[in-house]
């Protein structure tokens, strides 16, 4: 799937923290330490763009993720990886995650605002009863 059609996806660490991530490569990376994710053979874990901001920058979250993800070369090298990870703006990291970690779309993550309340009128010429 084009990263342009990815959704931003809510993610955690099993500590309780829910975090904004764009998946770039469902699979074939670890993180052996700290720096930068590296290939492995088999399936390993997805390479991912996280944000690591305020949480009451949140709502900007999906919109930076989604745009610094235009800027990630297809089947990326982990040359090119260096290079796109030196160009992100503040608050955006590559990370290794296993799969497990997504628990699905952000704007349905635990914990997210509730969009907000639609008002219904009802008008009718014949009075109202209940029966």
């Amino acid at each position: 799937m084009p990263l342009l059609h990815r959704p931003v996806q809510a993610a955690h660490y099993g500590l309780g923290a829910i975090f904004p991530v764009l998946v770039l490569a469902p699979g074939g990376w670890h993180a052996p330490g700290p720096g930068l994710p590296r290939r492995t053979r088999g399936a390993g874990e997805t390479l991912s763009l996280r944000w690591c901001g305020p949480a009451a920058d949140e709502d900007v979250a999906p919109h930076r993720l989604a745009a610094a993800s235009l800027d990630c070369p297809p089947d990326i090298t982990e040359e090119q990886l260096a290079a796109f990870a030196d160009q992100l703006p503040a608050h955006l990291r590559v990370i290794a995650l296993r799969p497990s970690a997504l628990i699905g779309d952000w704007s349905t993550r635990p914990g997210a605002p509730l969009p907000p309340l639609k008002t219904i009128v009802l008008t009718s010429s014949r009075p109202l009863t209940w029966s």
